[in-house]
């Protein structure tokens, strides 16, 4: 057996004849390198998991990347950009990348339903209202995070297919505020040139993330009705006024969009200005008409076509009882009725006129306000960024999250230096904690000392006998902390029984993670540390001299 090793396994049994010292000197260092580690490894474990938790919760209603028009700038109403681009498909083979969906978002206020009572009328209820920005999602929106924050009995709506769906999910921040519940009715209003626009939505969920600042501002809805509420696109109308005039009716064309320089195609002729046509019924015929928005141009130019068109047409039948034509002898407004939503009947004195009205609904539809970017890891953005923002080629304005909450990700990035600052202490407790321990057992073992010099040890073999006994105690210690700090962790990621307030915190319980990684660097970084300073008070040894050290008392 090493000489050395088993001196140092006997000081550190110690015995009945040790010095009185030594056991409770072991006791309190192995407890004191034990503490620190416990220390050090929750304070990492508790900011990365904090860290953790509200950047997930940030990426959850951003995602880490955004692709908007240029125009976007600081306007927190979204400006359109095709659905259809080539960015899209090269993006999507990056390997950082994991989903691509497109998005819009609209300021509104939303409205309480007010508080009523036996004395309180419909006309005097008082009514609350909020300032939110309505995020309109689509087919392609993933829903993971706000899954696991709705609340029991809610639903995702289904923004799939058919019709613009009216459903919507709100915040408990915002159902307080408005004494909404689940499954109401509620009042939403946005601001337009022409005036308020109102829109009843139905609430089918509602989520709490505990994040304040987004929780009181965001409600989701089906983005088909930000793109019908800001007339995205264009969606043409055809229409046969019900007027005769010397023998003939019009036709009358719409554009409905943003854009206010809509011309129209005619029975695929050249784009005009020109919405009306006249028209003679004397037969059968079908009108097609295609409408599309131009942008501004020099006198000398052809105005650039800047919106998708959309085809419609108006399919007409004539039911004549008499060989003139219909609006012969008329000369004024004429009787119509509605069959349906697209089909319009016409009454004369010696027949009907039928139109049937068919479109592709707009190209509406194919606009979006941008597109949210996730990635596989939060620590990719800044390599993704740089890749998304080269297929732009300046194209489109690009955002990451940590760009749009600078004041969030800056404060969660100060608790680094906390974590930073309690690992130095915590070292500089051990390393003094160790130093001062190996000085007393050298002081209390000077006689054992003395005599191994006159055997003739050398200083080396000592100083070892005192550099395992070190060893022994940091292992010691670093086994106890690590035990009982990785128990807390499993404790609490398991139970949750240490509790915040989650309007100070933003999280109801205290999030702990830690990665093997973390805590392997923590316990090398704690040994390597430990043992170059237990080499100074072991330099110690080679200064006794022998015959004092035996007469030491």
């Amino acid at each position: 057996m090493n000489t050395e090793y088993f001196i140092a396994k006997r000081i550190a049994k110690g015995g009945k004849k040790s010095n009185r010292f030594s056991k409770p000197i072991i006791v309190f260092a192995t407890i004191g390198v034990a503490l620190s580690m416990i220390v050090m490894i929750l304070s990492v474990s508790i900011v990365t998991g904090f860290q953790t938790e509200i950047k997930n919760k940030v990426v959850g209603f951003g995602s880490h990347i955004q692709i908007n028009n240029p125009s976007y700038g600081y306007s927190l109403e979204s400006t359109p950009m095709h659905r259809k681009q080539s960015f899209l498909g090269e993006l999507s083979a990056l390997p950082q990348i994991k989903h691509i969906q497109s998005y819009a978002i609209k300021p509104g206020i939303i409205r309480s339903n007010g508080n009523f009572n036996s004395e309180t009328t419909k006309n005097n209820a008082q009514r609350d209202i909020l300032g939110v920005i309505v995020k309109g999602v689509g087919t392609d929106y993933d829903w993971t995070f706000l899954e696991n924050k709705m609340e029991v009995g809610g639903s995702i709506p289904n923004y799939n297919a058919g019709d613009k769906n009216d459903s919507i999910i709100i915040s408990r921040f915002i159902a307080n505020k408005l004494n909404l519940k689940l499954f109401d009715r509620v009042s939403t209003y946005f601001i337009k040139d022409t005036g308020p626009k109102e829109r009843k939505f139905f609430i089918s969920a509602i989520y709490n993330t505990g994040l304040e600042d987004f929780d009181k501002q965001f409600v989701f809805a089906d983005i088909r009705q930000i793109q019908e509420l800001n007339l995205w696109g264009i969606e043409a109308a055809l229409k046969l006024k019900p007027n005769c005039n010397k023998g003939a009716m019009v036709i009358e064309a719409q554009g409905f969009s943003e854009n206010k320089n809509i011309q129209f195609s005619w029975n695929d002729g050249p784009f005009t200005t020109q919405n009306e046509m006249v028209f003679y019924p004397t037969k059968d015929t079908v009108i097609q008409v295609v409408a599309a928005g131009f942008g501004p141009t020099d006198f000398d130019e052809s105005p650039p076509l800047i919106i998708e068109p959309d085809t419609c047409y108006l399919s007409i039948e004539i039911n004549n009882k008499s060989g003139n034509g219909l609006c012969e002898n008329l000369n004024g407004p004429v009787d119509y009725e509605g069959l349906n939503d697209s089909t319009l009947i016409y009454h004369f004195n010696s027949g009907t006129i039928i139109t049937v009205f068919t479109s592709t609904n707009g190209s509406r539809r194919n606009y979006v306000g941008g597109y949210e970017v996730i990635l596989n890891q939060f620590e990719d953005l800044k390599n993704a960024s740089k890749l998304v923002r080269g297929e732009m080629l300046g194209m489109f304005q690009i955002n990451t999250i940590d760009e749009l909450h600078q004041d969030i990700f800056g404060w969660l990035d100060m608790l680094d230096a906390n974590v930073y600052i309690i690992i130095v202490l915590m070292v500089i407790v051990a390393l003094i904690n160790m130093t001062v321990v190996l000085l007393i057992l050298i002081l209390e073992r000077t006689n054992m000392i003395g005599v191994l010099k006159a055997l003739g040890t050398n200083s080396w073999s000592i100083q070892k006998i005192f550099l395992i006994n070190g060893v022994f105690i940091i292992f010691k210690g670093l086994l106890i902390g690590n035990f009982c700090a990785l128990l807390v962790i499993l404790l609490q990621q398991q139970f949750g029984f240490i509790q915040l307030d989650q309007t100070t915190y933003f999280v109801q319980e205290v999030p702990m993670y830690f990665t093997p990684g973390a805590l392997l660097i923590l316990n090398c970084l704690t040994i390597l540390t430990c043992f170059l300073v237990l080499l100074l008070p072991a330099l110690f040894v080679s200064r006794i001299s022998p015959i004092k050290a035996i007469r030491f008392d």
